[in-house]
Parts: C-alpha cells; structure tokens; sequence
C-alpha cells in the first residue's frame, strides 16, 4: 500500500509512456566502496547504496525506491541524506512515504526489513511554476512574487538532473541510500541485500527542459543488483591505511615503478593473483589483462608491502587499481586507483619544468633514491632521468574513468 501512494503521488509528475526506460543497477556497498568486507562481531557496518542507470536516453532518475534486508537479524532506520543529490528525494524537497520527524526516506521497519527506501523528486514543481498571474496558477495557488504558492507542504524543492545517469552526459554513480548495521556475535557470512521484486524507479525523460512540468517515465524492469557480503570473524585482518603514491595520484616510471601500500597490522606478501593489477575502464569496469605476475612484492618495516614493476608493464596516461578482493588472506578488501604520467616526479598530474628541475636536483644519486624522481626505474638519479623527464613536458594525463573510487 505505502508503494502504491507514493507511486500515485508521483503519476501526477507526468509519467509518459508506458514502455520500459533505462534499467537501474543499485550496488550496495560498505562505506568504503566494496561489496565485500571482513569485521569483528559486534562491529558497526556502515552501508551505502550506489545507483546508475544503464544508459543516457533520459534525464535521470526522478524516483527511486527499493527495500533492504540483512540476513544477520533486524535492521534499523536507514540516514536521512545530509549531502548529494538524495536530498532532492526527501522531503520538504522531494517526496517519501511518511516516518517520524519525516523518516520516511530511511525506509519503514516491517518484519525487520526497512521497507521502501528513498523517494522522488518535485517533478510536478509545487511552489516552483512561474507566474504572471494567479491565472497561471493550479487551482488552490496564488501568484506571489512570480512564482506560484506551493498546493501542499512537500515536495517543494528544485528537480535536478542527470541524476544517476552515466557520465558524461549526467553525474555518473549516485549515492542514494546511506546507513548503519550492527554485526551479528556468531561467526558467519552474512548479507545485505535488496530484494529485486522491491525496486521501483521513474526517469526523467529525454529532453525534458521543466517547461511547467518534468515529464517521467517508468525504469525497466530489470535491474542488476549487487548485494553487501559480510565476512563476521574474530580474526581481525590487516587494513590499508595509506599508499605511496596517494590514491588518485600518480607514478612517474616509464619502468620498474614502485607503489608501497601500509597496513595497521602484520602481513605476509602476497603470490601473484592473491591481488589484482587491472586497467579501469568506464562505468567501474576493468579492462585488459590482470597484471599482477609481472610485479615483485616484499614486505618492508612497517607493514609496508612493496609492489614493483618488473621491467615495462604500465601504459602513459591510463589509470589502473590494485585491488584485494578477498583473494589475500588476512587483509581486508581495498582498492588503491593511480594514473600513470611518466615524467610526474611531484605528484601533481602534470609534468612540467618543475619536475624536470625535481629530478634534476638529485641527479648522482645511486642508493636509496626516491624511487619518484627515477624515471627511467633503473635504480639511480642520473642525467637519463632528467631528459626522461624532460621529454614528457606537456603531458597532462588524462580524466579518470567513471565510477571508480578508492577504498577504504
């Protein structure tokens, strides 16, 4: 029934056609980006919910909602958003089911399921029509100040979009739902997960300007979802805690690079393929080959892994993670993402005379160097790494690709 009105609600935003739109791909996710964790019992879990439509032939979403149910026991009201798009979708701007203090975007608790998370936005503009006149108005509204007074308390606000839609065209991933579990005592695998029946979605259809209204239309009905798996354990695993090079940043190498990840615990290093070296691609995907056989890896003091490069495996101007996804034993799932730009000896995704002159002022160094200012990975600061560098001058990387973030 709370579906059904707040469905109701939304048919009056101008639902158009009938025929399916873009379907919409939710993935839930720890707080850190993964799909898959590891935590004590007891611990507190954080979650979000990703959305992304599958293609741009819309606007992006007007309405979204969906349920969520955790196999480990009963869950708890889910956030009300504070930041992001969301908050287009709750109410005073947006339109939910009702809930106490205006709850409702959280989800309802019903048999231990929150039942119908999230909410639509104000397609129908209430109390955002232009006027001339209360002529121009609908029927219980006045014109004041050139905008009609609002029929009804909510929603209220102003219709943003691309919401969800695939970049470059609309904002790429969303996060539409966030929120908080406590782990179960017993050991076990655990997961949060949305049941497909339960999602519903509305888009904005293509072309729509909000000339007094935004026009949806239904999503498809068939949505891919990826589900949270929670690994409850008493055995705590090592965490990353920091990478050089930052995430997001860069290595400089044309060859023999070294990227040193540091843990809050002990670790042994891993075998090729108990981590994954990948080039990314659009949309969170991956492309080309898994790399991990043409590194080296050594743990340093400090429970510092030391990956290096085995002579040329890294291409200019593209971006790759390093990822564990649950295939190193005793180390939580990460993802560290880094762009290679030759020549970048500050870190900065540009290389320009300054890093020239970076080199430049170790030049003679020939133990212990900063592996960032060794361009050509030979293991000294010589002369041939200045003009390595100087060679790249210019080079201004390239954007990374959508739906990729670091974790944890």
């Amino acid at each position: 029934m709370m579906k059904r009105l707040l469905i109701m609600a939304l048919a009056v935003a101008g639902i158009g056609s009938l025929a399916p739109a873009a379907d919409v791909n939710l993935d839930v996710q720890s707080s850190g980006g993964m799909s898959e964790i590891t935590v004590m019992p007891g611990a507190l879990v954080e979650y979000q919910v990703i959305a992304l439509l599958s293609d741009n032939a819309n606007e992006g979403l007007a309405l979204l909602g969906f349920d969520l149910e955790f196999s480990g026991g009963p869950l708890t009201l889910g956030d009300r958003p504070t930041s992001g798009p969301a908050m287009a979708f709750d109410r005073p701007d947006g339109l939910t089911n009702p809930g106490p203090g205006g709850s409702g975007y959280g989800g309802t608790e019903i048999g231990g399921r929150l039942v119908q998370v999230g909410g639509g936005q104000n397609t129908i503009k209430n109390g955002q029509l232009a006027c001339t006149g209360n002529e121009d108005c609908p029927t219980g509204s006045t014109c004041d100040a050139n905008f009609c007074t609002p029929v009804a308390a909510f929603p209220v606000g102003l219709v943003i979009t691309g919401v969800a839609e695939p970049a470059p065209e609309g904002m790429g991933p969303a996060v539409m739902a966030t929120g908080s579990l406590t782990a179960p005592m017993t050991e076990d695998d655990y997961i949060l997960s949305i049941p497909m029946e339960s999602v519903f979605a509305n888009v904005i259809k293509e072309g729509e300007t909000g000339e007094i209204f935004y026009a949806t239309e239904p999503a498809g009905e068939n949505p891919t979802i990826t589900n949270l798996l929670i690994h409850v354990t008493g055995e705590v695993p090592a965490n990353l805690t920091g990478s050089v090079p930052a995430c997001d940043s860069t290595v400089p190498g044309s060859a023999g690079n070294i990227i040193d990840l540091t843990f809050d615990g002990p670790i042994a290093a891993p075998a090729a393929g108990e981590i994954e070296i990948q080039q990314l691609a659009a949309a969170g995907g991956f492309t080309g080959g898994e790399l991990s056989a043409s590194f080296t890896y050594t743990v340093q003091p400090g429970n510092i892994l030391r990956i290096k490069e085995t002579g040329t495996v890294f291409s200019d101007k593209t971006w790759y993670a390093i990822r564990n996804t649950g295939g190193w034993s005793g180390v939580a799932p990460f993802k560290v993402d880094f762009e290679v730009a030759i020549g970048d000896a500050n870190e900065d995704g540009f290389v320009l005379s300054s890093d020239v002159l970076l080199v430049n002022g170790s030049v003679g160094c020939f133990s212990n160097c900063d592996p960032r200012l060794d361009i050509n990975g030979d293991g000294f600061i010589l002369s041939s790494d200045v003009l390595a560098a100087n060679a790249r001058v210019g080079n201004f990387g390239t954007a990374k690709p959508s739906g990729h973030s670091c974790s944890p």
